[in-house]
């Protein structure tokens, strides 16, 4: 009984550092291949490269505290090397815009759609606990939730974590559209795109997202809706800020319609 579970428990684990040597691996050739294409890459290739690296060194040490049997820590490293790889992600994302007119409208629309999701959450949140309210006064207590009433709020939790890693990325993504509309003297926009980043990092969008899906599946249903809560207002003023960046790029499109009308 002992022996086997020791055996199983090793065997999962050679499995587990052999399949993390195989993502560093392939991790590797994606950074030499890109190194190779651009020798005299420019300053964002470079720093996609940066991230690349430092994606494969993380999932190396990831490997590596798993064979040492420290899981915790093997989980840290791969954290952040999910962290590092959604950064080159979001810097390449950026890089595919022709424009930069058509980068900020990116922003502004997935802007949009995370508040979207993230009010269908709260709504949805509301009905499920309404209702449950209605077919027994006493349900508002976790432990009064039947298994259907559950089971949508452990969806309704998934799709939290979905939108948190939405904004953690969306957030990457407004800091480099920020610094593109900075080196081309777009000051309005740069201005309003850091506010936007500054609004998601110092009211911790996607730290409340995380404690929103931990309070939905441990059922702390009134942390979980103040949590909600100020994740809308803090969305609408997100929101604000890429809709005037929007609206500051549009009014520079605007000016040089009017010049060339005038020429």
């Amino acid at each position: 009984g002992e022996g086997q579970e020791t055996t199983d428990v090793n065997e999962r684990r050679e499995a587990l550092e052999q399949e993390q040597q195989n993502l560093a691996g392939k991790a590797r050739k994606l950074a030499q291949k890109l190194a190779q294409r651009a020798p005299s890459a420019d300053k964002d290739a470079k720093e996609v490269l940066e991230h690349f690296r430092e994606t494969t060194k993380q999932m190396d040490e990831a490997a590596q505290k798993i064979r040492e049997g420290k899981l915790q820590q093997a989980a840290a490293h791969g954290e952040e090397a999910r962290r590092e790889l959604a950064k080159a992600a979001e810097k390449l994302q950026v890089s595919q815009f022709e424009n930069l007119e058509q980068a900020v409208e990116a922003a502004e629309d997935r802007g949009q759609q995370i508040a979207g999701l993230q009010q269908h959450i709260r709504e949805a949140t509301e009905k499920v606990l309404d209702e449950a309210q209605k077919r027994d006064p006493k349900a508002g207590k976790a432990s009064k939730l039947n298994t259907q009433e559950m089971q949508k709020i452990r969806g309704l939790a998934k799709l939290q974590v979905e939108n948190q890693k939405a904004a953690e990325n969306l957030e990457e993504y407004v800091q480099n559209v920020a610094k593109w509309a900075e080196s081309t003297n777009k000051k309005e926009a740069a201005e309003e795109l850091k506010r936007a980043g500054k609004t998601m990092k110092q009211e911790h969008v996607a730290d409340n997202m995380v404690t929103s899906a931990v309070n939905m599946a441990q059922q702390e249903f009134g942390e979980a809706r103040e949590a909600q809560a100020k994740l809308d207002k803090t969305l609408a003023k997100l929101n604000s800020s890429l809709r005037s960046a929007n609206g500051a790029m549009a009014q520079t499109k605007e000016q040089k319609l009017k010049r060339a009308v005038a020429d």
